[in-house]
């Protein structure tokens, strides 16, 4: 079994937070250990939902900046903060040909390299991103996270009015839902069985639901239920690994900008 690539520097057990720089790699001891030991085992499941929520979030941002014609001042993606503030990215979305790709840059080195394809359906307050196809990689994870439905709408009033705020944008819902995998090598690295995001403009107050995020990660014989939150800069991801039977469970608390913390049940 491949030890898959970690994209969090270190992982601390109830010791608060401290930034960990995505992209580096752990000391060899802990990635040579990481199937035997517990806390290892969940840093593996953490590290594959950091990259999982990064390739939502890029292929959601580059969705919503060709989109800008529709959203004017809105901003639906201020919920997640910055998606990797480290980090130098270029999105590109050709409507004609209903492609686009997602290329990002951290200290001159390939982070991210990802392609989508998409068909968009206009509805009556808004419009729908079906996105069937996202290859490429993310923090050295192949991915196939696919399909992806994004749907873009206009809240209404109590009356079916369209909601306008002082300022004259339109309040906005963004949904998201995905399933598909991360692999590394040809290894099946984590399985994406739910992703839904619901991001909105205005923003909702600190600590509103915006999302779920479920995986199961063959090699470390895990699953990761995460419930993604409104933080102060980016969105945070309270969640549960479960290992193998007879292993003790973990919590984590981690966001898509590097930060997490594991601590056993």
């Amino acid at each position: 079994m491949r030890i898959i690539p970690f994209i969090v520097a270190s992982m601390i057990a109830g010791c608060g937070n401290q930034p960990m720089e995505l992209g580096q790699q752990v000391d060899q001891n802990l990635k040579s250990g990481a199937q035997a030991d517990g806390k290892g085992r969940a840093f593996v499941a953490a590290n594959a939902a950091i990259a999982t929520q990064m390739a939502l979030y890029h292929v959601l941002a580059a969705i919503t900046q060709a989109s800008q014609a529709d959203l004017g001042a809105a901003k639906p993606l201020a919920t997640l903060g910055a998606v990797d503030p480290d980090s130098l990215g270029t999105y590109q979305v050709d409507v004609g040909a209903s492609s686009g790709t997602v290329k990002t840059l951290r200290k001159g080195q390939a982070s991210v390299d990802l392609a989508f394809t998409f068909s968009r359906v206009e509805g009556d307050h808004g419009f729908t991103y079906d996105v069937p196809t996202v290859t490429g990689t993310c923090e050295g994870y192949d991915v196939a996270i696919a399909p992806i439905v994004m749907r873009f709408e206009r809240l209404l009033g109590a009356n079916g009015q369209e909601l306008v705020n002082a300022d004259g944008t339109h309040s906005w819902n963004v949904e998201l839902s995905a399933g598909g995998q991360l692999s590394y090598h040809g290894d099946t690295a984590a399985r994406l069985d739910m992703a839904g995001f619901d991001l909105a403009w205005p923003l909702p107050a600190a600590g509103t639901q915006v999302g779920t995020l479920t995986l199961s990660v063959p090699g470390a014989d895990a699953t990761f239920t995460g419930v993604a939150f409104v933080g102060a800069d980016v969105v945070t991801t309270k969640a549960v690994v479960k290992l193998s039977a007879g292993a003790p469970d973990y919590a984590l608390k981690m966001n898509g900008g590097g930060l997490v913390e594991i601590t056993p049940i």
